[in-house]
């Protein structure tokens, strides 16, 4: 397939590294700071280095829908056999991050906390906190799409009592 543009593609946008280990020192100090400002300063989709690794972060529901979804077979069948264990330290053997049928064992145990009606139970945990907020820090919430969104509860001595209350939630 053949496909004409206008004008040469203009080169990713990437924040300012540190040679030899790229971002990774700014993930690991705090990846809610790092990510939020990745997305505001460089859009929805942005080049980053681990190490000598590029990793590309997505910050837009379309995007994430087109590789995690409609293409998700192309990606993963490139990421078989080249797991990189590099970013271990770093993320975990979590879902993003994991491959094959380990990945899709923990997508299943997963899948039950993102059922429409837990999610609807979010909101009222949301809002719970967000009433608590002084006393726990600051509560963020990112808009995923019109019904969906992210939550952060920022202040690293609290964030323990955060997921614990979502845990609560979650009877897998």
């Amino acid at each position: 397939m053949t496909s004409i543009i206008s004008k040469p593609p203009q080169p990713m946008s990437t924040p300012s590294g540190y040679p030899i280990i790229g971002h990774a020192l700014d993930y690991r100090l705090d990846p809610l700071k790092f990510y939020t400002r990745c997305a505001q300063e460089y859009g929805d989709f942005v080049q980053l280095h681990f190490g000598p690794h590029p990793v590309y972060f997505l910050n837009h529901p379309g995007l994430i829908k087109e590789v995690f979804v409609t293409q998700a077979q192309c990606f993963m069948e490139r990421a078989e056999g080249r797991e990189v264990r590099f970013f271990d330290p770093l993320f975990g053997n979590g879902l993003a991050t994991s491959r094959g049928s380990f990945w899709q064992r923990q997508r299943k145990l997963m899948q039950p906390a993102f059922h429409r009606n837990r999610l609807a139970s979010y909101g009222n945990l949301a809002a719970e906190l967000t009433q608590q907020r002084s006393p726990l820090g600051t509560l963020i919430l990112f808009p995923i799409s019109k019904q969906r969104w992210r939550v952060y509860l920022v202040k690293s001595s609290r964030e323990l009592l955060w997921v614990k209350r979502m845990r609560l939630n979650l009877s897998f």
